[in-house]
């Protein structure tokens, strides 16, 4: 038997390139542990940050919608002085029940009793008629009774305590079965749903003749809406404005998973379906609308509900922008108000919109004409492409049509599944048929989209970057410092602090600019 007790190893045997392969692979080995090492690293602290960010979504803010809350709320009643009791419904169905009877009374504002509507039973006791016979609408009769009844700083002042500019305290929502109280903000950007539920400035007040829409959030920011999907037909819902309590009663949907079971009190929309914020001549209803499903921006579900009792006072937004009441961001508003003023002669054209005619002639900016003032025929190609004529004044080639509305409609229906939702092309079609008979009953509508608060600010994409840049600038410098002076976990708490106010003001931007639910 060999003797292997007498074998041993001999360092001058081995070869130095054996060596120098040994080594190459253990450095080889230690590089690889050192990457994925960092690798690793970096993904556990991403994973971190996206943790953190859900936790901000949730609960910050919550926490920046609750401290909002609490200012609008000594806001709101500092400006209107309504104390509403909402212990229980009785009270808010009597509160409701006296604002009809000073809304009967001519009474414009809950607590003023001064604005009042001289002759008022004179327009609110005649009911819509057509033009043909020479009578006014009751809008109409409202608006042209309060231009006659009060001087113009008297209707600067109404106006500007009716329609607030944005982000201000503008009403209270209750809504008993979902337990539901909060203070509403006029508008419906990123900055004003933050805030809580907000009143899209394109629709009437709660409470005045019209379609009312109120949007919130369903997950975040206080998630103020977030049970609406458990409100049922005929469930009330109180709004109190500066004008007093309106009392609405959820309106009732047929479910078309089971069209024999009880009707919903909501429906589900695409992004685009904002047909459901049109206005409807002898509609005097309250929209919310929200993101569905809930954690997600992918749709919206909508409840509508019917006001119990005559409307308030409703003057147009348009006179209290023409008066320069408020300061509205709305484009659509502003162009109104715009056209107005050119109508009596006083709006001068903003020199972005000139053009020159001739050597000192300055005009509109008409595509009709051209830049010698002469007009522009169109030749058959514009024809035939359905762009019409200059006397071409028919509906098809206006935008707004019932057209648009009916395929705004269609795309809605196809869009959307969930809860409420058409399973097969022959809903589709029903859904679109419905649609162009509500289109051709509603007037064009003022609202392209949910808003930005709904819908995310794309601003707000840079800032978020630069805010993240700045954050991962300041965690770098003090890795790289704290293993330079051999003090890495001080100067890591050093740098916690600024790290955390820069990851603060990332999350915020991030959140305004993507789709909020």
């Amino acid at each position: 038997m060999p003797d292997f007790s007498r074998d041993k190893f001999d360092p001058d045997s081995v070869q130095p390139a054996t060596v120098a392969g040994h080594h190459r692979s253990i450095l080889s080995g230690m590089r690889l542990a050192r990457v994925l090492g960092a690798i690793g690293r970096g993904l556990i602290s991403a994973g971190v940050i996206v943790l953190l960010f859900v936790a901000y979504q949730l609960w910050g803010t919550g926490l920046q919608a609750a401290a909002a809350q609490g200012d609008l709320g000594n806001e709101f009643a500092a400006s209107t002085g309504i104390e509403t009791d909402t212990s229980d419904v009785v009270s808010l169905v009597e509160e409701a029940r006296a604002s009809q009877a000073r809304i009967e009374s001519g009474q414009i504002f809950a607590n003023d009793t001064e604005a009042v509507l001289s002759v008022a039973s004179d327009a609110t006791n005649d009911d819509d008629t057509s033009a043909d016979s020479g009578t006014q609408s009751h809008s109409e009769a409202t608006a042209d009774l309060f231009e006659g009844t009060f001087d113009t700083a008297e209707r600067q002042e109404i106006l500007a305590r009716l329609y607030p500019d944005a982000g201000e305290a503008f009403a209270r929502i209750f809504i008993p079965d979902i337990n539901v109280d909060q203070i509403t903000v006029e508008g419906v950007s990123v900055e004003d749903l933050r805030k809580g539920p907000g009143h899209y400035q394109t629709t009437p007040n709660p409470g005045q003749a019209g379609n009312a829409a109120i949007a919130g959030h369903r997950t975040t920011y206080g998630a103020p809406f977030h049970r609406v999907d458990e409100l049922q037909p005929n469930d009330p819902i109180f709004v109190t404005t500066a004008q007093g309590t309106f009392e609405y009663r959820v309106l009732g949907f047929e479910d078309p998973r089971d069209p024999a079971g009880p009707d919903l009190g909501y429906f589900i929309v695409a992004p685009s379906g904002t047909q459901v914020l049109d206005q409807k001549e002898g509609q005097n209803i309250l929209t919310l609308t929200a993101c569905h499903p809930k954690y997600s921006a992918r749709q919206r579900i909508i409840v509508q509900a019917e006001l119990v009792g005559e409307p308030a006072p409703t003057i147009p937004r348009e006179d209290a922008a023409e008066l320069g009441a408020v300061t509205l961001a709305n484009e659509d508003i502003d162009a109104r108000a715009a056209a107005a003023q050119a109508a009596d002669g006083d709006a001068e054209i903003p020199e972005e919109k000139q053009i020159i005619i001739g050597d000192d002639v300055a005009a509109d900016d008409d595509p009709s004409v051209d830049a010698d003032g002469n007009p522009i025929e169109p030749d058959d190609d514009d024809v035939a492409a359905g762009l019409g004529s200059a006397d071409d004044d028919s509906a098809d080639s206006q935008p707004g049509t019932a057209n648009e509305a009916t395929t705004e409609v269609a795309d809605a229906a196809e869009g959307v599944d969930g809860d409420v939702v058409a399973d097969d092309e022959a809903d589709v079609a029903d859904q679109a048929e419905e649609g162009a008979e509500l289109a051709s009953s509603q007037t064009p509508q003022t609202t392209d989209d949910f808003g930005e608060g709904l819908n995310g600010d794309s601003t707000k994409v840079k800032p978020a970057v630069m805010w993240g840049i700045s954050g991962l600038f300041i965690w770098i410098t003090a890795w790289f410092m704290g293993n330079r002076l051999d003090r890495k976990w001080t100067l890591y708490a050093v740098g916690l602090v600024p790290f955390a106010i820069v990851l603060w003001s990332t999350f915020v931007n991030v959140d305004q600019a993507l789709p909020s639910y």
